[in-house]
C-alpha cells in the first residue's frame, strides 16, 4: 500500500513538472490556500503540545523545589531546636 501511494505521488509530481511555471505557480498558491487551515491547526496543535511539555516541565520543577524547601524546612526546625536545646551554639 505505502509503494502505490509513492508511486502515484511520484507520478503526481512528474505530471507537476510538466506544466508551465505560471501554472505551477497558480497550483501552488491554490493548494497553500486550501491548505493553509491544515497548516494553522497543525502550528496550533504543535505549539499547545510545546507550552503543555513546558508546563508539564516547570510542575516537575515545582515540585522539586516545593520537596527541597520542605526538606530545608524541616532540616531548619532540627537545627532550631537543637540550638534551643542547647546541642548547638548559636
Amino acid at each position: 500500500m505505502q509503494t502505490e501511494k509513492l508511486r502515484i505521488a511520484d507520478s503526481l509530481y512528474a505530471f507537476y513538472e510538466t506544466l508551465s511555471d505560471d501554472i505551477q505557480q497558480a497550483f501552488l498558491q491554490k493548494l497553500f490556500q486550501k491548505q493553509q487551515d491544515k497548516l494553522e491547526k497543525s502550528a496550533f496543535y504543535i505549539a499547545r503540545r510545546e507550552v503543555t511539555n513546558e508546563n508539564e516541565l516547570h510542575e516537575a520543577e515545582r515540585s522539586h523545589l516545593d520537596e527541597l524547601i520542605r526538606v530545608l524546612t524541616i532540616h531548619e526546625i532540627e537545627e532550631m531546636q537543637e540550638i534551643i536545646e542547647g546541642e548547638l551554639p548559636i
